[in-house]
């Protein structure tokens, strides 16, 4: 129940060990209050090599330490030309596959278990935004809402990062109120609980479609099709001449026309790739058994994209 603060403060109380705060965005100010309550520094999260390298050398003698050439040699690339994984990502909203794999230190692999690890923490904290209804705990969601704005910056999806600090500085200024200005603690609006429980909602839908993205991605990877067609499309169409093909389609769907409906998701599958290549031919599986409403649904799907 600790902040990175109090902890310092803490365990310098009971030890000299040399400590250094990590946070998602460390400022001037936070630093000095990590400088304040005993630690050397605070540095970003997740941390790079080169600063625990410098770290290292500062709080040990030379020749008490080997760092690893491999751990040196470590360049924050991103992979050059097309990625099966980012076009998976497509679906994702606002995620920056870019920034992800900078995190990643510019390893898609390594980037690839950081989303797989972040969907499971993400629900977690989810569940910390359902219950605060009932809770009014504004401590515990002030944690989550900090913790989730940390995973979206590492995974790069910067308008639920913006979500989540705007979610965190209002549950700090509940929970740590001003009493000689206010009186009396501050209560939650019902307008606040509102806002809470629709940035819940878009959480939750990150974790969805994150969780979606990776499936789709291993499907392929697992699969012994040529990994290269999911890449870059057979048939590209430009925005209206999709648009065109999209209402064609769902004309097709009102009147049950099995081979307009058939002829209109070959043509979209062609110009997809990724993800939204995999759901199409979900929807052409779905049309052979006359699943009419999934085809729908899927298609309902594509266009909003």
């Amino acid at each position: 129940d600790m902040n990175g603060v109090e902890a310092t403060r803490t365990i310098k109380k009971i030890s000299n060990i040399p400590v250094y705060g990590m946070s998602g965005d460390v400022t001037d100010q936070l630093i000095e209050q990590y400088k304040e309550a005993g630690a050397v520094d605070a540095v970003i999260k997740p941390i790079r090599p080169d600063v625990m390298y410098r770290i290292v050398c500062e709080c040990l003698n030379e020749g008490d330490y080997l760092v690893p050439k491999k751990l040196l040699d470590i360049h924050e690339n991103v992979p050059e030309g097309h990625s099966l994984l980012k076009e998976c990502l497509k679906g994702v909203p606002g995620i920056d596959y870019e920034k992800g794999v900078k995190t990643a230190l510019g390893k898609e692999s390594s980037f690839l278990r950081l989303l797989k690890a972040s969907v499971s923490n993400i629900r977690e904290y989810a569940e910390i935004l359902r219950d605060y209804v009932k809770s009014s705990d504004s401590e515990q969601l002030r944690i989550a809402a900090h913790s989730l704005k940390n995973i979206f910056a590492n995974i790069g999806i910067d308008k639920l990062r913006i979500d989540s600090e705007v979610v965190e500085n209002a549950a700090e200024k509940l929970a740590t109120p001003d009493t000689s200005i206010m009186g009396n603690p501050p209560v939650p609006s019902i307008m606040f609980y509102e806002h809470v429980h629709s940035y819940m909602v878009n959480v939750l839908a990150a974790a969805d479609a994150i969780e979606r993205a990776n499936d789709e991605y291993e499907k392929i990877t697992n699969s012994d099709v040529d990994e290269s067609s999911y890449i870059l499309a057979e048939e590209p169409l430009d925005a209206r001449d999709r648009a065109e093909v999209i209402s064609y389609t769902f004309n097709a769907l009102n009147r049950f026309e099995f081979d307009y409906i058939l002829e209109g998701l070959e043509i979209l599958r062609k110009a997809t790739t990724g993800d939204e290549r995999i759901r199409l031919e979900k929807a052409i599986d779905a049309l052979n058994v006359y699943d009419y409403d999934k085809v729908r649904d899927i298609v309902t799907r594509i266009s909003s994209t």
